[in-house]
C-alpha cells in the first residue's frame, strides 16, 4: 500500500468538514431549537461573561457543524466498515448511502435541527469527500479496474488496468458540482434521495469497468446494492415529498 493512500483517505475528510464549515452563514436558516432557545434565554438576561459566549450565534453555529461533520465521519466509518462485513465486500461505501442519515437524523433530532433542510446542505460534501477518497483507492490497490492494454499501469498490482478509481473520482466530482449548483432547485429535503438515484444508477454501469467477481447473472454484488440504492432513493423521494404535501395542507 503507497503511503499516499492514507493521505488521499484524511484529505477526503477534511474536504467534507471543510465544506460544512464554508456553509456557515447558511446554518444560520437552520439553527437547532435547542441552540436557538438557549441563545434566547441568555439574550434577555443582563450581559454576564458566561452569558455573552452562551448568546453567541457563532459558537452555537460551530458547535452544531461540528458535531454534525462528526456524526457524518463516524457515520462514513463505522457503516463504512460494518456494510463491508455484511455484504463481504472492501469498504464499502452503500453502508455510507444507507445508513449515515440515519446517525445525522438522530443527532438532529436531539439538537431539534431541520432535519431535511440539514441533509440538503451537507449532501454534497459527501461525493466531494469521495473525489478523494476513490484516488486513494488507486494507491491503496482496491477498486482495481478490470485488465485493459489502453489503461493505466498500477505498480501495486503489476498489471496495466482501466482506471476504474479515477472515473468514479471523476464521476463523484460532476455529482458534486451538479448538487451544489442546482440544490436550491431542488424540493427541501429532495437533494439526498436524488443524489443517492444518481450515484447508484452511474455506479451500476461504471462497476462492469472493475475487476470484481460476478455472483448472479453475470451481475456482482456491488450492482445488487446499485439497485437497492435506487430504490432506497426513490421511496426516499416519495417518503420526503408527501411530507411536504403534508405540511402544506397543515398550514
Amino acid at each position: 500500500m503507497s503511503p499516499l493512500y492514507p493521505i488521499f483517505n484524511t484529505i477526503g475528510s477534511i474536504a467534507l468538514v471543510l465544506y460544512n464549515f464554508l456553509n456557515f452563514r447558511k446554518k444560520k436558516m437552520i439553527l437547532g431549537k435547542v441552540s436557538n432557545s438557549v441563545i434566547a434565554h441568555f439574550d434577555g438576561k443582563p450581559k454576564t461573561w458566561y452569558g455573552k459566549i452562551l448568546s453567541s450565534f457563532a459558537l452555537w453555529t460551530i458547535l452544531e457543524i461540528c458535531i454534525i461533520c462528526v456524526a457524518q465521519y463516524l457515520g462514513v466509518g463505522f457503516l463504512n466498515s460494518g456494510a463491508s462485513r455484511l455484504f463481504n465486500t472492501g469498504a464499502n461505501y452503500f453502508g455510507v448511502l444507507y445508513g449515515a442519515p440515519f446517525v445525522v437524523l438522530l443527532v438532529c433530532l436531539l439538537l431539534r435541527i431541520d432535519y431535511l433542510a440539514q441533509m440538503d446542505l451537507i449532501t454534497p460534501a459527501y461525493p466531494l469527500a469521495l473525489v478523494f477518497v476513490k484516488i486513494a483507492c488507486h494507491f491503496g490497490c482496491c477498486c482495481c479496474g478490470v485488465p485493459w492494454e489502453n489503461g493505466v499501469y498500477n505498480p501495486l498490482s503489476r498489471q496495466i488496468e482501466f482506471p476504474s478509481q479515477f472515473l468514479e473520482s471523476g464521476v463523484a466530482l460532476l455529482l458534486f458540482v451538479a448538487l451544489f449548483v442546482f440544490r436550491k432547485r431542488f424540493k427541501k429535503g429532495t437533494v439526498f434521495p436524488i443524489y443517492l438515484m444518481s450515484y447508484s444508477a452511474i455506479r451500476f454501469f461504471t462497476e462492469f469497468t472493475r475487476a470484481e467477481p460476478a455472483v448472479f447473472l453475470g451481475l456482482k454484488t456491488y450492482h445488487f446494492l446499485c439497485i437497492a440504492g435506487v430504490i432506497l432513493g426513490v421511496v426516499e423521494y416519495i417518503l420526503v415529498r408527501l411530507h411536504d404535501k403534508k405540511q402544506c395542507r397543515a398550514s
